[in-house]
């Protein structure tokens, strides 16, 4: 009996529940809310090329070796910055000081030598010339019959063997001469090695890299440290084609990164484009005040110009997981959510690339309630 006195209360519920009419609509037709309509209208607006870019230190160097040897001292690390001059890496120094003192020490010894040259070469010319001399007294003695052919021959003779050893010590005094000058030069050399075992800093900048510790061998164009230059920042950004006729140097463009924005200015542009992507390569410009590091990524937003959009305030966008859409108004005034693909134009404004036709209407500000299906009615 209880069984069944339950289901007949159960009967009587069911049956008072159809005929319950929800406040706000009338039975048989559709729910009406009141939210703000807009009618879509195209105008012109600014076109934009968004592409992702790279952030580059405007000089950027790799630190390489100039002599073999062990390192033995890093005194940099990675983000560390340094001014010019500034000792970064040094290399086993004992090798090349030792082939500094060396040449030293020949250099020494054949500066003697020179000495020494000069000296003979002083005497040679000396002892030409008195020769010369006194052939020529003896020669007139002869012209006068006032000496012998024998005295006369044998000053002559005398007077060619200085002659020839005055030659020999020119020789012998720009031999002496030469071989100061190869010394020299391999002083310099060695002195040249000696202080490139000391590698320092030739601007000021950013160590982005350190690829060596103490202890490894350094040789002859080992890259050992990768240096950006402090102060200046490049984006470099690739175009397809059909946007690079934007690409105009010293035109500005906005850079994004995440929630900073940058205005830049378009460096230049590459001549040609790239055969492999069919794109051109772009070099922009940053503020000093812009707070980036090289290798970031950022976007980049180039102007093309204007063309007719219909624009939307934000408020009117709603998010459906990963799709955005609005709420459409049919004749009827019933609104039907669309999905529509969009694009930023910056404020409070988006441009409706697809879903959206001109003297559609639209509601601006959604209610919560709102739903699909529903009547709007603008507030008066």
């Amino acid at each position: 009996m209880s069984m069944l006195w339950a289901f007949i209360g159960a009967a009587l519920w069911l049956a008072g529940c159809g005929e319950r009419i929800e406040p706000g609509r009338v039975e048989g037709q559709a729910a009406v809310i009141r939210a703000a309509v807009e009618t879509a209208r195209a105008a012109p607006e600014p076109v934009e090329f968004e592409a992702a870019g790279t952030v580059q230190s405007e000089v950027s160097g790799l630190i390489a070796a100039k002599t073999l040897g062990t390192v033995t001292e890093v005194r940099v690390r990675e983000g560390d910055r340094v001014r010019r001059g500034d000792l970064l890496v040094l290399v086993d120094p004992r090798q090349a000081d030792a082939r500094a003192r060396e040449a030293e020490a020949a250099l020494a010894e054949v500066r003697r030598a020179e000495a020494a040259a000069r000296a003979g070469r002083d005497a040679a010319a000396s002892a030409a010339a008195l020769a010369e001399a006194t052939w020529r007294r003896y020669r007139d003695l002869w012209a006068k019959e006032a000496t012998s052919r024998q005295e006369y021959e044998e000053v002559e003779a005398r007077r060619l063997q200085a002659e020839a050893e005055r030659r020999r010590a020119d020789e012998v005094a720009a031999a002496a001469a030469d071989g100061v000058r190869r010394a020299e030069a391999a002083l310099a050399l060695a002195r040249a090695a000696s202080a490139d075992a000391r590698l320092t800093a030739p601007y000021d900048g950013l160590v982005a890299a350190r690829l060596v510790e103490p202890g490894e061998l350094a040789a002859p164009g080992r890259p050992l440290l990768r240096l950006e230059m402090e102060g200046g920042l490049l984006v470099a950004v690739h175009l397809p084609e059909a946007a690079a006729y934007a690409a105009v140097p010293g035109a500005a463009v906005r850079v994004e990164a995440g929630e900073a924005s940058h205005r830049g200015v378009i460096e230049r542009a590459s001549p040609a484009a790239d055969p492999a992507s069919r794109t051109v390569l772009l070099k922009i410009r940053l503020p000093r005040e812009a707070a980036l590091r090289p290798g970031a990524y950022v976007r980049v937003a180039v102007p093309l110009g204007a063309a007719p959009q219909i624009a939307v305030p934000l408020t009117a966008l709603l998010r459906r997981g990963q799709l955005t859409g609005l709420f459409v108004l049919d004749d009827s005034g019933i609104a039907r959510f669309r999905l529509v693909r969009t694009a930023p134009l910056g404020g409070d404004r988006a441009a409706v690339l697809a879903g959206l036709s001109e003297g559609e209407r639209y509601v601006v500000e959604p209610p919560s309630a709102l739903a699909d299906g529903m009547r709007v009615e603008s507030p008066s």
